[in-house]
């Protein structure tokens, strides 16, 4: 079976084993865990198990280089606390034999003096073995209770004899000897039982010491198998940095064999990478150990090679250092691979960046911003830590009802979505049009969507201003024929109205009627006058106003007017104003109509401030008012012929659409912002006249304080 990635042990062979450690930690690196309970048997430490570990696939599949340091560190640490083991029970079994040595030489002299008779013989009962304590214990009663059981002397010649034999063969390494006599003297079986426990002591100490050397000794071949079938390369140096062992990978992948360099320094490193080949060195040589620092080597061909080396230092069974263990990983693949990916990143940030539209990167379902480009900040007027973070749909007021950027389900099945003419806002409130491009993408493993907005105000703006235009040219021939078709008949309906008043008393009845009639023609000549102003402004302006003295004229012309209806005027004037083109009487009555309308909103009084500013080649004059404001549905119609919201009598609706033409024509602009208190503001109004100057030469510049 072949195994791709990391795998957990529990699932690849189906196991259950919750009294497992592994099962209960969830570690990857079983081998490296003790007391596993694997295949249904529990296995000890890991160079115990280390055989059936590295044929599992599981140890094939999650061997890497940060495991493969931690199985080395693990098993160096291992061998190193069996050779300690080892050598504490050789330190043991050395003192104990030579005690057991010394101890038994004082026993088998004792026994051979009370063997040939001599019951007066006593041996010091002083031992470090409890064994050898007991056993001249035993010899000294023995040879105590020697003279009272002389009856049994035979007896127990036989069975002294019987021992020395047994304690003789076990001297000669017979550890299966046993005194295996039987006696009626209880003296002689205790004797049996002890000298029995001992040599089964001595037995199993030599037996333990013999397993443990065989373990060591299976271990380390188990440790070069695992040297052996590593994918990667490894050298092991000895202290003075010579070549002691290469395993296989290496040969593989640098081309060297084991023969070309044992007992040799290895020579492969190129020029420019012997700076941090020293700082290996001198790490090695420090006793540390690293991990996965990035160099380079040459192979036997000559070609170089990106490596990862990573080394630790291994010690002798004294615990002294007697070397390094280095691995070296070919990354070389790895490095194009990272090579390609980044000049892809750059090209790609490239691309995002220089966009000429705006770009977003969002979460999906969310919305959130996680990235956008430089001139989604141009156009957006953020900074980059504003708009991180923020939802796309806050940018706007609109709703996106389908599609990729709604809150459907069927959403995520959409790839792509186009939205035309959205409105969005600025930082500071400016709002302006956006066509937005948004398709589902896939970025590092997660799902986002990419946006893309792209300015449509101009386009809107001149759509809106052809549309206007055209109205505007519509309405204007048919006020033209309008106007000379009704002014014959209102002047016929004046010139018999004047003839009738001078026929009856002026405080007559009929009189009044008449004068009445007057006054309604007179307001209906003023509208088809208003008319036929509305159907001559000239195409081209050939002439230059002196914008200061208009506006003070005006402002002296409603003086009257303001302190009536209670409205305070304020003036702030820029000196030096220069000429602007146009016709100051057409202008004059542009200001007027705009004051009028002012003074009709502030219905009780209010304040009328009026600025004037040079902005370049441009001339503003703002008037703003402190009224009611217009109502957001009316704005779009504010300047339409006939487009009123005064009540019946008191306005034609002409007078701004009158103003806003004659401001084009001469090459203007007229501007609004309203507030009203739905907006939770100041109320109020402010119209913005902006008209170009006049040719240099042809005028002189005004001074008004």
């Amino acid at each position: 079976m072949e195994v791709r990635g990391k795998i957990k042990c529990w699932e690849f062979f189906n196991c259950d084993e919750q009294e497992c450690p592994v099962y209960k930690s969830g570690e990857l690196g079983c081998w490296l865990v003790s007391e596993t309970h694997c295949r249904n048997e529990i296995q000890g430490k890991f160079i115990e198990k280390i055989e059936m570990c590295i044929r599992c696939e599981v140890f094939k599949a999650n061997i890497d280089v940060d495991s493969m340091e931690q199985t080395l560190t693990v098993v160096n640490r291992q061998f190193t606390e069996f050779r300690g083991m080892v050598e504490e029970r050789d330190t043991e079994l050395e003192e104990t034999s030579m005690e057991l040595a010394l101890g038994l030489s004082e026993v088998f002299g004792a026994l051979r003096q009370l063997s040939s008779g001599d019951p007066e013989i006593r041996i010091p009962e002083t031992s470090e073995l409890e064994l050898i304590t007991k056993l001249k214990h035993m010899v000294n009663l023995t040879a105590i209770n020697l003279a009272g059981i002389v009856n049994l002397s035979h007896e127990f010649a036989i069975g002294l004899a019987e021992h020395f034999d047994v304690l003789h063969r076990v001297s000669q390494g017979q550890l299966d000897s046993r005194v295996s006599g039987i006696s009626q003297v209880e003296l002689l079986e205790s004797l049996k039982k002890v000298t029995n426990q001992m040599i089964e002591s001595v037995s199993q100490e030599i037996t333990h010491r013999t397993l443990t050397e065989a373990a060591l000794r299976k271990s380390e071949e188990r440790y070069r198998a695992v040297l052996e079938a590593s994918p990667d390369a490894i050298v092991v140096y000895d202290t003075g940095g010579n070549c002691t062992y290469v395993n296989p990978a290496f040969t593989t992948i640098f081309g060297w064999i084991s023969e070309e360099l044992i007992g040799k320094q290895l020579d492969y490193v190129p020029e420019e990478n012997w700076p941090e080949t020293q700082m290996i060195i001198d790490m090695v040589q420090m006793g540390k150990s690293f991990s996965r620092i990035e160099s380079r080597r040459y192979t036997k061909d000559g070609s170089i090679l990106d490596v990862s080396i990573s080394a630790a230092t291994h010690l002798s069974r004294e615990g002294t250092p007697e070397g390094s263990v280095h691995i070296l990983r070919d990354i070389t693949e790895r490095k194009r691979a990272e090579a390609a990916l980044r000049e892809s990143q750059e090209q790609y940030r490239a691309l995002f960046d220089y966009d000429p539209n705006s770009i977003f990167v969002l979460e999906l379902e969310t919305f959130k911003i996680l990235n956008v480009n430089v001139r989604g900040l141009e156009v957006y007027g953020y900074k980059k830590e504003e708009l991180v973070g923020k939802s796309f749909m806050d940018l706007g007021t609109d709703k996106y009802l389908e599609g990729v950027l709604s809150q459907a389900k069927i959403a995520s099945s959409i790839l792509c979505s186009e939205y035309h003419k959205v409105e969005h806002r600025r930082k500071d409130g400016h709002a302006f049009y956006v066509n937005v491009y948004a398709c589902q993408a896939k970025h590092g493993g997660k799902s986002i969507i990419v946006a893309t907005t792209v300015d449509i105000t101009e386009s809107v703006t001149k759509e809106a201003q052809l549309v206007q235009a055209d109205k505007m040219s519509s309405i204007g021939e048919m006020a033209a024929g309008i106007a000379h078709e009704v002014n014959n008949p209102i002047a016929i309906v004046l010139g018999f109205t004047e003839l009738l008043m001078e026929r009856f008393p002026e405080d007559s009845k009929e009189f009044m009627m008449l004068e009445t009639i007057e006054r309604q023609a007179v307001n209906c000549k003023s509208i088809v006058e208003n008319l036929l102003t509305f159907t001559r402004i000239p195409h081209k302006i050939t002439s230059v106003t002196d914008i200061v003295a208009s506006l003070q004229k005006v402002v002296n012309m409603v003086q009257n007017t303001l302190l009536t209806k209670k409205v305070v005027p304020h003036t702030n004037i820029e000196e030096n104003l220069p000429k602007v083109r146009g016709d100051s009487q057409q202008i004059e009555q542009v200001f007027l109509n705009i004051i009028n309308n002012a003074v009709a909103a502030m219905d009780g009084g209010g304040t009328l401030t009026i600025l004037a500013r040079r902005s370049d080649d441009m001339v503003s004059i703002s008037f703003k008012d402190t009224g009611h404001g217009i109502s957001p549905k009316h704005m779009d119609k504010i300047f339409e012929p006939f487009f009123t919201t005064k009540k019946v009598g008191e306005g034609t609706g002409l007078g701004l659409s009158v103003s806003y033409g004659t401001v084009k024509k001469f090459g203007g602009d007229i501007q609004i912002k309203s507030q009203t208190k739905q907006d939770g503001k100041q109320t109020g109004t402010t119209f913005t006249v902006t008209l170009p100057v006049g040719d240099v030469g042809n005028h002189e510049s005004h001074n008004e304080q």
